[in-house]
């Protein structure tokens, strides 16, 4: 089983650090600015535009019509300089500056650089919004004919908004043809009445997505999450089962932030035994309390027992 989610920025110090990162990989010195910056040098642009016409009109002023003229063009003098030299240093000194600090933040704080890739990729998970929290896997195994064995695995968490504002989210859910997979239910519970449940017979009229011809994913539909900060619940829920042999394993795969994880043993054939790769074992509970990041997964095995 795996999971996909979606990431977009989500605080304005994750943005520095996305200018402070992507710094370093320009390879130009050519400066894209934003609607809002145009606005800025047009605004600054006017400001000096002005400037100097007042100052051409003081300098052909009579002085004896205004005695304080030359005191005037002075100043329009000053303020004009001013006006240059914030364009200069705004525009082109602050960038660089940005650009050599950036270049060597991670050398500060590390000590040392990193490639451009693993900047990249620090960049990308400072803008997650989504998380995961109180993920349960439940696994339930009997014996089927054929020297096969059955496994019907339950799953469910509690999905995050870290964000502001609401974001879409549509909980996934992928298994691998190999493993004869029959989807059982598909849920996900959110507030203001818009929340789906599925049992078998809907998910087998519902269009799939299939990834490749080896795994069938679940087209759910996406709910907007509301931030965190309004205290709502966002829970998804799905089962499937499974018809491989009786000594295989299954992945539980993670391709975004899940804040612990527990997977849990219901039932066991007499003679076999079932194992988690990661966690703290409690009799037929695994308790996994570390962070569990995008890329990363658990594999689940049974397997008969050692005579």
């Amino acid at each position: 089983m795996q999971a996909y989610a979606d990431s977009s920025p989500i605080i304005t110090s994750a943005d520095l650090v996305d200018r402070l990162l992507s710094a370093t990989t320009v390879e130009s010195s050519t400066m894209t600015f934003s609607q809002e910056s145009k606005s800025k040098w047009t605004y600054y642009g006017t400001c000096v535009l002005v400037v100097v016409l007042a100052t051409l009109y003081l300098v052909y002023w009579p002085e004896q019509l205004w005695p304080y003229r030359g005191h005037a063009i002075d100043v329009a003098v000053t303020v004009f300089l001013a006006g240059v030299m914030a364009l200069v240093v705004d525009r082109f000194v602050k960038r660089h500056f940005i650009h050599d600090v950036s270049k060597s933040v991670f050398h500060a704080i590390l000590g040392y650089d990193l490639p451009p890739q693993v900047k990249e990729r620090i960049r990308d998970l400072l803008k997650t919004a989504i998380t995961r929290k109180n993920f349960r896997a439940e696994f339930s195994l009997s014996l089927a004919d054929d020297d096969l064995m059955r496994v019907e695995v339950r799953v469910s968490y509690e999905v995050e908004n870290w964000s502001l504002a609401a974001k879409s989210y549509a909980p996934p859910l992928c298994v691998e043809k190999l493993d004869r997979p029959t989807l059982l239910s598909f849920s996900f519970t959110v507030p203001h009445g818009r929340s789906y449940s599925w049992n078998k017979e809907d998910l087998e009229g519902r269009d799939r997505r299939e990834d490749s011809e080896r795994v069938l994913c679940v087209k759910a539909e996406a709910r907007d999450v509301a931030p965190r900060s309004e205290g709502l619940t966002h829970k998804a829920r799905m089962s499937y089962e499974l018809l491989v042999p009786r000594d295989h394993s299954d992945i539980l795969a993670f391709t975004e932030f899940t804040l612990g994880a527990e997977v849990v043993c219901l039932n066991l054939p007499e003679g076999y035994d079932f194992a988690v790769s990661a966690g703290d074992k409690n009799g037929r509970e695994w308790t996994i309390a570390s962070l569990l990041a995008p890329a990363e997964h658990i594999r689940v095995r049974w397997f008969p027992k050692a005579d």
